[in-house]
């Protein structure tokens, strides 16, 4: 399928990128969660391979604005290094 990133806003969605260690395990399920908590629906996900690119990241296309909070308790994960949203 498409990637929506790019076309996000258009359609009404919201992005969270999130950097992290790419060898760590079980960044998207614990961003996932806290989304999953605020009640909002992950649309896309696309993780960037580390061997493709040197910063790596996830890429989730939210159906709706995530909160501050939420994006901190995602800042908090352990191994992620920058949360952006847009």
């Amino acid at each position: 399928g498409a990637f929506l990133a790019p076309i996000a806003k258009e359609l009404g969605f919201y992005v969270v990128e999130i950097r992290a260690d790419p060898t760590a395990a079980g960044i998207m399920a614990k961003a996932a969660e806290i989304i999953a908590e605020e009640n909002i629906s992950i649309r896309q996900a696309v993780a960037e391979d580390p061997e493709l690119f040197p910063e790596p990241k996830l890429i989730l296309v939210l159906e709706k604005p995530i909160s501050g909070e939420g994006l901190n308790k995602i800042l908090k994960i352990p191994k992620v290094k920058s949360v952006t949203a847009y």
